[in-house]
């Protein structure tokens, strides 16, 4: 059974993240593969190639790359805003509370807490944990390979 939420540490604090609904996550991530891919098509000819014996990048990996590649400049500020808004709501800071640790929602659909708010680094961090955890399970099974088998 897969894991519905992951507990990532950032600069000693502890958040945790969530799963994006089915139809969010495919949206984004199929999104996302087709701005890389796009990109990919356009630098062809500047493509680095793998060394010969090197170990394959993890799924996590593969994830964080895809993400990464898209959202520095392969999408537009409206998708990268939804991506970033759908991210974050998914994402909770866990505060000790009568001795259990709670976990306190970072943003609204509008609004992220004023701490959290200004700290982009935090936002981008945030965001790309999120959108790993929620896309690595996909490229550990083949990416797009796995959806031509039936």
């Amino acid at each position: 059974m897969k894991e519905k939420t992951k507990i990532v540490t950032l600069d000693d604090v502890r958040y945790q993240v969530s799963r994006f609904r089915p139809d969010v996550g495919t949206f984004i991530l199929m999104r996302l593969m087709g701005a890389v891919v796009k990109a990919g098509a356009e630098n062809a000819s500047n493509a680095p190639t793998s060394a010969e014996g090197a170990e394959p990048p993890s799924p996590q990996d593969v994830a964080r790359m895809v993400c990464g590649a898209a959202l520095m400049g392969n999408v537009d500020q409206e998708f990268h805003q939804y991506v970033q808004r759908q991210a974050l709501v998914l994402c909770s800071r866990l505060e000790q509370h009568e001795g259990t640790e709670t976990p306190i929602p970072i943003s609204t659909a509008t609004e992220l807490l004023p701490d959290i708010a200004d700290d982009f680094g935090l936002v981008m961090r945030l965001t790309m944990e999120c959108l790993v955890f929620n896309f690595s399970d996909f490229f550990a099974q083949g990416g797009m390979r796995a959806l031509g088998a039936a």
